[in-house]
């Protein structure tokens, strides 16, 4: 298949001598950027909070009496931008998993697994060896397309912060310290929305069991 000419340039460059492609693919675009319309649900909520607010903001510093506004008041609704931007980010999310697809290929060798992407003028790679393919989570549509999940990151972010103080019996403060909280994230790695997903899965075991050594095989 034809791929874009810095991504072939890429895959050409992380090919070792000898080594030979059993199959490439891209992913599926639409359907990768199918799966980012939640993140779009969610965005429209964070915009419209984040526009209402800096639409308050504006209205109140245009109220103020110029003698009593100063600069703060009109920098105050400066704040909310960093937020509508991260919005914005959301609702177009689709066109940048899209466009994130395009430039990624899927690549099986009778070596190993690469996901080669490109972005940002950077190339970026991961590598699965034979051994690290022994345990892949399949799933199908109907239409025999699917995700061959070869790995799971399970990332934990704890977050601290200060308990306010209260006023307990007699007037004294209670309370305080600190607490946290964790929160967990699981990142999949693979051959996402790829065609004819089990013939592919087919291939990495025959590639897997080639691998090993004769005495292994049976």
């Amino acid at each position: 298949m034809m791929l874009p000419t810095r991504l072939q340039g890429s895959l050409n460059n992380e090919l070792n001598d000898g080594e030979t492609i059993l199959w490439l693919d891209q992913p599926i675009a639409s359907r990768m950027a199918r799966g980012a319309w939640p993140i779009v649900l969610f965005g429209i909520f964070w915009s419209t909070f984040c526009a209402g607010w800096m639409f308050f903001t504006i209205n109140m510093a245009m109220k103020t009496p110029a003698d009593q506004a100063g600069l703060f008041a009109w920098l105050f609704p400066a704040f909310g931008l960093p937020f509508c931007i991260i919005g914005l980010g959301m609702l177009t999310s689709p066109i940048w998993v899209r466009r994130l697809a395009l430039r990624t290929v899927y690549v099986l060798t009778d070596q190993r697994a690469m996901i080669i992407s490109r972005s940002f003028g950077k190339t970026h790679v991961r590598n699965y060896t034979p051994e690290k393919l022994n345990d892949i989570n399949r799933s199908l549509n109907d239409d025999g397309s699917g995700d061959l999940i070869f790995e799971k990151v399970i990332s934990s972010h704890t977050h601290t912060h200060r308990n306010t103080h209260s006023l307990g019996h007699g007037g004294h403060r209670a309370g305080g310290g600190r607490s946290s909280r964790t929160r967990t994230s699981t990142t999949t790695y693979g051959f996402k929305c790829i065609k004819q997903a089990k013939q592919v899965h087919e291939l990495i075991d025959g590639m897997v069991l080639a691998s090993k050594p004769v005495a292994e095989q049976d």
